[in-house]
Parts: structure tokens; C-alpha cells; sequence
């Protein structure tokens, strides 16, 4: 049975005032996201499921705040 995630591939997130993307959710629940620095590589960032929520919850509330 295959597990759904809240999170899709493909999706952006705004970190730390970079854009990261979600690139790969391994089969652990493991979220992988990626940001392309200017010379063209890039850091990655693992998370688990948790994290991501917390990232998730605090960027509404920064958004919630500008307004």
C-alpha cells in the first residue's frame, strides 16, 4: 500500500530566505530538499515528516504576521 505525504515533489519552499525544492520523499518519510546556490551547485537538506510540518506552521505564521 503506498503511503501519501502532505508534501508534494516539486514543491518550493521559501527557507531562511532561500528557495528550496522538494525533490525526493524516500521511502522512510524522509523529505529531501534541494537549493541551487549561483554557481551552480547545490545543498540539500534532509528532514523527517515533523520538521517539515514546523517549517510549514512557521512560514503561515510569518505570512500571517506581514499582513
Amino acid at each position: 500500500m503506498k503511503r501519501k505525504y502532505n508534501y508534494e515533489i516539486g514543491s518550493s519552499y521559501n527557507i531562511n530566505h532561500k528557495e528550496w525544492i522538494l525533490s525526493e520523499i524516500t521511502f522512510k518519510g524522509i523529505y529531501v530538499l534541494h537549493h541551487e546556490k549561483i554557481k551552480g551547485t547545490y545543498q540539500t537538506m534532509r528532514l523527517t515528516e515533523s520538521e517539515m510540518n514546523n517549517i510549514i506552521r512557521t512560514m503561515r505564521i510569518f505570512e500571517m504576521n506581514k499582513k
